[in-house]
């Protein structure tokens, strides 16, 4: 049993990798230039052109976000343009962006964190690959003028909708205690909350949250963790938030679906070991499997 869920979380396993390598026969080795020498890296999020196979990752350069392909055995700038301007994080730049590939248009968008120009305040921005040049989908989606950042985003492939989970500073005196999780999809012509509010629970969050679209009822689940130490799962109904599981420890969570069936797998970090569940029906899966060793 344990193999058996060790090899239908492995692609979960490997967006938590902290370098970008590939598997050649049992072994995993480094893309040239993309693994860390010496010290430690940042996390690069990752995706794959649907129909080249090529990996693209959100990369930090000159304290600003841009994105590279790894093309012909050598990673290259997507455009010489960078995506984001003005002010950035100065830290973990790559780690306030995420990216991902239209359903039907193949084009590549970036949710990415920025500073507006003269000032610190950090907004949440979405960019798309035109193949010429990166355009703005939208405008800014910050829920007021306070920072937002840690910008999540996925697709819906039956409407074609994008979908960001992103961290908002409710108050922008009170930074910590009001960051919030808030969920926005694009229409076609602007950015429209899903749901009338934040969710997750008045009390710290640290912005480890993750957003993936269930692929039979094409309805966004979320899920992170708080400050009293459990994690939180839930579910869009279409009208709104339905929690739908909470588990006592860990961070880090990250969740995913079966293609085919729907069901849901939940992986977690707890005490340095990764941990994982599941949901075949109406109960989630309490069996607990340590990943860490060799799969």
């Amino acid at each position: 049993m344990k193999k058996f869920v060790q090899k239908r979380m492995l692609f979960l396993l490997i967006t938590w990798s902290f370098a970008f390598t590939v598997a050649n026969a049992q072994d995993w080795v480094c893309v040239p230039e993309s693994c860390s020498k010496a010290g430690y890296g940042n996390l690069s999020p990752i995706a794959f052109h649907p129909i080249t196979g090529e990996p693209y990752k959100v990369a930090s350069k000159y304290g600003v976000i841009s994105v590279e392909r790894y093309h012909e055995g050598v990673w290259e700038f997507l455009d010489v343009n960078m995506i984001s301007s003005g002010y950035q994080l100065n830290y973990k730049e790559t780690e306030t962006a995420s990216i991902a590939f239209h359903p039907t248009t193949n084009e590549p968008y970036v949710a990415f964190s920025q500073g507006t120009d003269g000032n610190q305040i950090i907004e949440v921005h979405v960019k798309r690959y035109t193949g010429g040049e990166w355009v703005s989908v939208g405008d800014k989606l910050n829920i007021n003028t306070c920072e937002a950042k840690f910008p999540k985003i996925v697709f819906d492939t039956s409407s074609n909708e994008p979908y960001v989970a992103f961290s908002n500073i409710e108050d922008c005196d009170m930074y910590w205690t009001t960051q919030f999780i808030r969920v926005k999809r694009f229409d076609g012509n602007s950015w429209v909350e899903v749901g009338s509010s934040h969710l997750n629970q008045s009390r710290e969050y640290w912005g480890d949250h993750c957003i993936a679209i269930n692929p039979v009822t094409h309805k966004p689940w979320v899920t992170w963790s708080e400050d009293d130490g459990n994690i939180y799962i839930k579910k869009w109904n279409g009208n709104s938030w339905d929690r739908d599981g909470t588990f006592g420890g860990g961070e880090d969570p990250k969740i995913a679906f079966e293609p085919a069936t729907g069901i849901p797998w939940l992986i977690r970090r707890v005490n340095g070991a990764l941990n994982v569940h599941y949901k075949p029906g109406n109960w989630w899966n309490e069996s607990i499997y340590d990943l860490t060793g060799n799969l």
